[in-house]
């Protein structure tokens, strides 16, 4: 299988794309830029930013699964103070991780993974409490709502990593 593993130059998308490697797929690694990890920086790179819709027609065409992990935690937060936890886990979560999904289904992408979180599962008194248990939440709710008889979508909420 083409698969593709956004967030795939992390630790969690750098080690699924090893085992699928080893196990035979076709694997393509999508971030913002390149890895130098020696395992990984020979493999197939799409470069992107789900954050940014910069995904133009066509780029998500040919693949045939989806692992995604790259949405955004408190590494990612902004320290600037140019945004509120919630205005920012909404738009890298909430909207832009189901919009990535939405266009990977329109593009032909038949299996989908979303690597989340175990919070909202062992915390659930903190989903609309805490900004990140929340958008978490949010998230994983709106994109297995977008799976269908062709777009076979779930998520792995792992406790450790």
């Amino acid at each position: 299988m083409k698969v593709l593993i956004v967030g795939g130059t992390g630790l969690i998308g750098g080690e699924i794309a090893l085992y699928l490697t080893r196990n035979g797929h076709d694997v393509t690694l999508m971030s913002r830029k390149p890895t130098t990890v020696p395992a990984l920086a020979d493999m197939p790179f799409l470069q992107g930013d789900y954050m940014k819709d910069d995904l133009s027609a066509g780029r998500l065409k040919g693949f045939d699964w989806l692992v995604f992990s790259a949405a955004a935690d408190i590494r990612n937060l902004p320290r600037d103070g140019s945004v509120t936890p919630e205005e920012f886990y909404t738009r890298a979560n909430d909207e832009a991780v189901p919009r990535f999904f939405a266009a990977a289904r329109d593009a032909g992408i038949s299996r989908a993974i979303m690597i989340g979180t175990f919070y909202p599962q062992v915390a659930p008194g903190q989903i609309g409490v805490c900004p990140y248990v929340t958008s978490r939440h949010n998230t994983d709710v709106a994109v297995r709502s977008l799976g269908t008889d062709r777009f076979n979508v779930c998520s792995l909420n792992a406790p450790f990593v």
